[in-house]
């Protein structure tokens, strides 16, 4: 049985902003190995953009935002999901 992994990543949307944000302005967008979040406010907008070590199921990931931290997550993909078994004579 494969144990099930999550990427789980949290970060502090309050630091970057003197009032809290609005979950509708913030963008969250993910591919399999990255993803990007813009946070914008009125003087300048927050982008970053971060790299995954192991492809995650962005189909599946969940975000949640509240009390000025964003949780984002998403459950890493099994990489042996479309193996194909090799026969051994």
């Amino acid at each position: 049985m494969h144990q099930k992994f999550v990427l789980t990543w949290m970060m502090s949307i309050r630091r970057l902003q003197s009032r809290s944000v609005s979950r509708g302005f913030l963008n969250l967008r993910m591919h399999e190995d990255s993803f990007n979040l813009i946070a914008p406010r009125e003087d300048f907008e927050y982008v970053t953009t971060l790299s995954l070590c192991c492809p995650v199921d962005q189909n599946r990931a969940k975000a949640r935002y509240a009390n000025g931290l964003l949780k984002v997550e998403a459950p890493f993909k099994d990489l042996m999901e479309d193996a194909v078994k090799v026969q051994i004579n």
